[in-house]
């Protein structure tokens, strides 16, 4: 990425706080909302769907689900997992086997299209798996799970859009790993083919927007809230399944990449809003890592000495010693400190051959 493109980058929507927003304010009792509410979710890693389950057993509203899989049996595998019984909420569900082509974006825009106009408000996620950032993927999924289907995101949202009629779209603000990953490697979000293809899809939806860095702006990992009419000349452009390019596909500028990066062009052309939405959970958590968890890490040595010992078990030239979050290990005046968890503790409790000695090993932390 050039100097300019950084600097087009750095004032750039995606890092624009003031349409971020947290819990909202205001009187709202949940069980008043009355919105028919859809979650298209496409499940072509099929063991990532307990993940989702998990997020939704918790749903305060009730949803119907949308599901798009790549085989009969994944197909199967859902129909037996997904239950009102775990998701109390659950309305409808439709389990379609489409082509595995066009990623996540064909069988939403395709495949569920005509389903999603009888719905005030749509989710659309899917298993995301990044391979080309294996070190970020896991975290930047649970991100945007977290920011958008965990209970707190599902009830504050809904409120968003049910208190104002004009909001269209709202999604996470960018994954800061990801943020980092394109600064340190010079990428961007629009190279010279993504605006093309951007391009091109802007003229098919008779949008004359010119696509630039600064005004792209959009959801990175393509999932999202929003009102389907909001979108609605996205579907009624009735895309045809052999526009998208067979599997495996480039990282970027298909027609997929170019579905991702429209749907703000589209919503503000009809002239409805968006908002970026985070956990108010995430930004306290997010407030406490960088300021104290980190300071600790980087300082624990150091902080290990204002933490005395409580418990020592040997001799300080050969031995053993702990508190209640430490173990430390001295061999010859070496020592080696260990910050303790409750992982931690039982599995190395799980090598001591006698129960006695596990709990005895285990007392002297939670005492």
């Amino acid at each position: 990425m050039t100097d300019n493109n950084k600097n087009c980058f750095y004032n750039s929507r995606f890092l624009d706080k003031s349409i971020v927003v947290s819990s909202f304010e205001g009187n709202q009792n949940l069980s008043s909302v009355n919105l028919n509410i859809a979650i298209h979710a496409h499940v072509f890693y099929i063991e990532m769907l307990g993940e989702i389950i998990n997020h939704l057993k918790d749903c305060p509203y009730s949803f119907d689900l949308l599901i798009s899989v790549c085989s009969a049996k994944n197909q199967n595998i859902c129909k037996k997992m997904i239950t009102k019984i775990i998701l109390p909420n659950l309305g409808n569900i439709i389990i379609k086997v489409v082509e595995n082509r066009g990623r996540d974006v064909a069988p939403w825009v395709i495949a569920f299209g005509k389903e999603q106009a009888q719905y005030d408000l749509v989710c659309h996620i899917h298993t995301k798996y990044s391979p080309k950032t294996v070190s970020i993927g896991d975290d930047w999924r649970k991100h945007l799970y977290n920011n958008l289907i965990s209970s707190e995101a599902i009830s504050n949202i809904v409120l968003y859009f049910k208190n104002n009629e004009k909001l269209g779209l709202m999604f996470p603000p960018l994954f800061p790993a990801l943020f980092q990953d394109i600064i340190k490697i010079n990428n961007s979000f629009l190279s010279n083919i993504d605006k093309k293809s951007l391009k091109d899809l802007l003229h098919m939806l008779n949008i004359k927007q010119e696509p630039t860095l600064t005004n792209t702006f959009f959801s990175a990992g393509t999932m999202f809230w929003y009102r389907p009419k909001a979108l609605k000349s996205l579907f009624d452009l009735k895309l045809k399944l052999d526009e998208f390019p067979k599997e495996p596909i480039s990282v970027t500028a298909t027609i997929a990449h170019a579905v991702e990066r429209v749907p703000v062009f589209i919503v503000e052309n009809e002239k409805y809003e968006i908002l970026s939405y985070i956990n108010k959970s995430e930004l306290i958590l997010s407030y406490f890592k960088n300021n104290y968890e980190n300071n600790y890490e980087n300082n624990y040595e150091n902080n290990y000495e204002n933490n005395p010992l409580k418990i020592n078990w040997l001799p300080t030239i050969f031995g053993i010693s702990n508190n209640k979050n430490t173990l430390r290990v001295t061999i010859l005046f070496i020592k080696i400190t260990i910050k303790m968890t409750e992982e931690k503790i039982n599995k190395i409790a799980r090598w001591i051959p006698i129960r006695k000695w596990r709990d005895e090993f285990r007392a002297k932390f939670y005492s």
